[in-house]
C-alpha cells in the first residue's frame, strides 16, 4: 500500500472541502436567482395594473425560505400550517404556493389562477418575501409570503 504523505492528506482534504463549499455556493446562487425572478415578475405584473411593487422583507424571506426547503425536502406542495406564528407583525397576510420546472412556469401558472393572481396584485397587502428551493428530482417550489404590517 503506498503511503501518503501528510500534506498530500491534507490537500485532498482541503480540495474536497472547497469542491462541497462550491457546490452550497452554486446551490445558493440558483436559488437567490429564482427568487430574484419572482420578485421581479411579481412587481411587473403589479406595474402592469396600476399597482406598488411590493417591498422585499428579510423576515418574510426567511419564512418564506425555510417553507420551501421544506416543501422541496418532502416532495409535498402545501400551505404552511405555522404562517400566522411565524409572521410577525401583520394584520392581513396571505400565501402562494408553487411547484415546477422553471420559475417562469410557476409564475404563469400564479397569474392564470385567480386566487393566486388575487395575491399577487392584491391592494391589502404592502410586503413580500419569497422562498425558492430545488427538490432532489429537479423539481422547482416556491413560497410567497405576502403581509399588510400593523400600523
Amino acid at each position: 500500500m503506498p503511503r501518503v504523505s501528510l500534506r498530500s492528506a491534507m490537500l485532498c482534504i482541503l480540495l474536497t472541502v472547497l469542491a462541497l463549499a462550491s457546490v452550497d455556493i452554486e446551490a445558493a446562487g440558483a436559488r437567490s436567482s429564482a427568487r430574484a425572478a419572482f420578485i421581479s415578475d411579481t412587481n411587473h405584473a403589479r406595474d402592469n395594473h396600476a399597482r406598488r411593487d411590493y417591498r422585499v422583507r428579510d423576515s418574510l424571506m426567511d419564512v418564506a425560505q425555510r417553507w420551501a426547503n421544506w416543501m422541496a425536502a418532502h416532495h409535498t406542495l402545501r400551505h404552511n400550517p405555522y404562517l400566522s406564528s411565524q409572521v410577525r407583525n401583520w394584520q392581513s397576510l396571505g400565501e402562494n404556493v408553487g411547484m415546477g420546472g422553471s420559475e417562469s412556469a410557476i409564475q404563469r401558472a400564479f397569474m392564470n389562477s385567480y386566487s393566486h393572481r388575487d395575491n399577487i396584485l392584491s391592494r391589502q397587502f404592502r410586503q413580500v418575501g419569497i422562498g425558492t428551493a430545488r427538490s432532489s428530482d429537479g423539481r422547482l417550489y416556491v413560497d410567497e409570503v405576502f403581509r399588510e404590517p400593523r400600523s
